[in-house]
C-alpha cells in the first residue's frame, strides 16, 4: 500500500480521505473493504495497478469490474461528498450554456439520483436541472470551482443536443450514441430506406423509433460508424463486423457493430456493451431460489448449466456468478463468441473457426493451462460437450450455458448431442433456466408514462426454475421425470401474484401455459 494512505498528513490528490469519528484520516478503499463492497484482494490488486497506470483509486476499481459506478458514489456521498466533483459525469442533457449561466456542474449520476453542484441559489439550480432530468432525484453536493472549467470543457467535448434541429450530420453519432445510453438500450438500429433513414433504440427487448433523417446523413453516419469500427468503409456489398469503444463516467462502454447490405443501403446494428448492465449482484436479478444455483457453483468441481433462449439474461447470471467467485484466488478461463464483456484477472478467448480456434481446442487449451472455473459460452456440439463433461471429471468447476427451456430438458439436450445422462449423473451440481419478463412501471404503475414510453413497463426480471441436486438419486429422479422444484410458469406466475409483472407481459412470453397455472391454482383453491 502507498505510505501516504498510512499517513496523517494532507490526502494526496489521487486519493479521496474523510475524516472519521475520532479525525483520523481514511482512504476509500479501506472504506469500500470495511463495508463489504469489495474484499482485501480486490483493494490490493486495484492499488498495485494504480501504482503502474495512474489516476485514481475509484475508477481502477470500476474499470476491473471490482466495484459498480453506482457503490463508489454512494460510499464517496456518504464519506467524502466533497470530493464528489472530482468524478466524472459522461454527458449532460443540459445545454452547455445554460450550466454556464446558471453555473451548475453535473457531479455524478446513477439511474435514480443526479448530483449537482452550483455557486448559485440552490432552488434555482434545482428548478433547471429538474426541467432536463425529471426522471431524477436531485441532491446537491460541496462546489469545487477548481472543477467548474474542466467539467465545461468536457461537456463542450461530448454534449449532444437534445433537440434534432441543433445537431449536425458529424454530431449525429454521438448524439445517438449518448442518448441510447441514457436510456438503458441493448441495441441502437440504423435502418436505410429509399428516400430517409430510421434509428431504432432497442429497450427491455422491444425498438423503439428515436429519429427519422436524410439520407446525406445517413452516408455521412454509416461512415463514422465503419470508420470507427475498424472497417472497410468503401465495401458495401458484403456483411462486416467491427467494435470500438468509448469511456462513460470511469468506465469502457464496447459497441459490437454489425453492418448488413440490403435493398437501400446498410442495415447497421450497434450492440451496447455496458458492462454495469451485467455487474450484477446475483440477489439482484431477481431469481428465487438463488441458493439453489449457489450451492452448486460453490462446489470444488462438477458441471452447472444456465439454459434458456437467446436473450433471456444468460450472460447476465453467468457475469453475476463469476462476481461471487475468488478471480485473484482461483484461475477462471472463459471461451465465448465472441467475448461480449471483459472479465479483470480471467483469461477470455473469442473462438475463431477461420484459424480453427474452435471451443473444444480453446478447452483442450484450458485443461493445460491449470485452471480451477471454465465458463464455456454456449455448448453447441458433441465435441464441445464431451470435453465439457471431461473437464468436470477431472476436478475442475464448469460453468456452461446451453439451450433449453426446462431443467430435464437441459439432460434431453445433452442427449441430442450424444452425452448419456449416465456420464451427467455424478457430476450435475446445479441446473437454472430462465426467461426474461418485463416489470411494471413504478412511475406509473402500468399505465403507461413518459418514463416507460407509455408501455406501462420499466424494467426486466429473472423468471426461473432452478434446482441444486445433492446426489446421484436425486438426479435419477429427475432424469425419470420427476419434478421436485417450482416451475418456471409456477415462478412466472407468483411475479404476477406479487405486482412485479402482469398478465399482459405473460400471455406475451408464455402464452397458454400460463393462463393453464391459473387455472389449476384457482381449481386448488376450490374457485370458480
Amino acid at each position: 500500500m502507498d505510505q501516504d494512505l498510512l499517513t496523517k498528513s494532507t490526502p494526496h490528490p489521487n486519493d479521496i480521505r474523510h475524516l472519521i469519528g475520532d479525525g483520523t484520516r481514511a482512504d476509500i478503499g479501506e472504506e469500500l473493504v470495511s463495508r463489504g463492497l469489495i474484499s482485501t484482494r480486490a483493494l490490493q490488486a486495484a492499488q498495485m495497478e494504480r501504482q503502474v497506470t495512474g489516476g485514481r483509486l475509484g475508477p481502477v476499481l470500476v474499470r476491473n469490474g471490482l466495484l459498480s459506478q453506482k457503490d463508489l458514489i454512494g460510499t464517496i456521498l456518504e464519506v467524502a461528498p466533497e470530493e464528489l466533483a472530482s468524478e466524472r459525469v459522461s454527458h449532460s442533457r443540459i445545454p452547455i450554456k445554460v450550466l454556464r449561466q446558471y453555473k451548475i456542474l453535473l457531479a455524478a449520476e446513477t439511474d435514480e439520483v443526479i448530483y449537482v453542484a452550483t455557486r448559485n441559489d440552490e432552488r434555482v439550480a434545482a428548478q433547471v436541472v429538474r426541467e432536463w432530468y425529471p426522471d431524477r432525484e436531485i441532491r446537491f453536493v460541496s462546489y469545487n470551482p477548481g472543477h467548474m472549467t474542466e467539467f465545461l470543457t468536457r461537456m463542450q467535448m461530448t454534449i449532444g443536443a437534445m433537440g434534432d434541429e441543433e445537431v449536425s450530420e458529424d454530431e449525429r453519432l454521438e448524439d445517438l450514441i449518448y442518448r441510447a445510453y441514457e436510456k438503458g438500450a441493448s441495441d441502437i438500429h440504423v435502418t436505410p430506406k429509399p428516400r430517409s433513414y430510421s434509428v431504432f433504440f432497442r429497450i427491455l427487448g422491444e425498438r423503439h423509433l428515436v429519429h427519422e433523417g436524410p439520407l446525406s446523413e445517413y452516408r455521412a453516419l454509416v461512415a463514422q460508424i465503419k470508420n470507427r469500427a475498424g472497417m472497410d468503409i468503401a465495401e458495401n456489398r458484403l456483411p462486416q463486423d467491427g467494435v470500438f469503444n468509448m469511456e462513460f463516467a470511469s468506465k469502457v462502454v464496447d459497441f459490437r457493430t454489425v453492418t448488413v447490405p440490403v435493398q437501400d443501403g446498410e442495415y447497421v446494428v450497434l450492440r451496447i456493451l455496458d458492462p454495469d448492465a451485467v455487474r450484477n449482484n446475483l440477489d439482484t436479478l431477481g431469481i428465487s431460489r438463488v441458493e439453489q444455483w449457489r450451492r452448486g457453483f460453490r462446489q470444488s468441481n462438477g458441471l452447472c448449466l444456465i439454459c434458456g433462449p437467446t436473450g433471456s439474461g444468460k450472460t447476465t447470471t453467468l457475469n453475476a456468478t463469476v462476481s461471487e467467485l475468488d478471480r485473484f484466488g482461483e484461475a477462471i478461463f472463459t471461451v465465448e463468441d465472441p467475448v461480449e464483456y471483459p472479465i479483470s484477472y480471467a483469461g477470455q478467448v473469442t473462438i475463431n473457426d477461420s484459424i480453427g480456434l474452435t471451443y473444444p481446442r480453446a478447452l483442450r487449451a484450458f485443461m493445460r493451462a491449470d485452471p480451477d472455473i471454465i465458463n464455456i459460452g454456449e455448448v453447441r456440439d458433441e465435441e464441445t460437450a464431451r470435453t465439457m463433461i471431461r473437464a468436470a471429471e477431472t476436478g475442475h468447476m464448469v460453468l456452461a450455458t446451453l439451450h433449453a427451456s426446462t431443467i430435464r430438458g437441459a439432460i434431453s439436450r445433452l442427449e441430442y448431442l450424444n452425452i448419456p445422462p449416465h456420464d451427467l449423473r455424478y457430476i450435475t451440481r446445479s441446473i437454472m433456466v430462465q426467461n426474461l419478463v418485463k416489470t411494471l412501471c413504478r412511475s406509473c404503475g402500468g399505465a403507461g408514462c413518459e418514463k416507460c414510453f407509455d408501455t406501462g413497463y420499466a424494467g426486466r426480471t429473472i423468471v426461473s426454475e432452478v434446482q441444486y441436486f445433492q446426489n446421484e438419486d436425486e438426479f435419477d429422479r429427475m432424469e425419470r421425470g420427476e419434478i421436485f422444484w417450482p416451475s418456471l410458469i409456477s415462478d412466472a406466475v407468483d411475479l404476477m401474484d406479487r405486482g412485479v409483472t402482469d398478465l399482459r407481459e405473460l400471455d406475451r412470453v408464455y402464452g397458454a401455459a400460463v393462463h393453464e397455472e391459473i387455472a389449476r391454482r384457482r381449481a386448488g383453491r376450490g374457485e370458480g
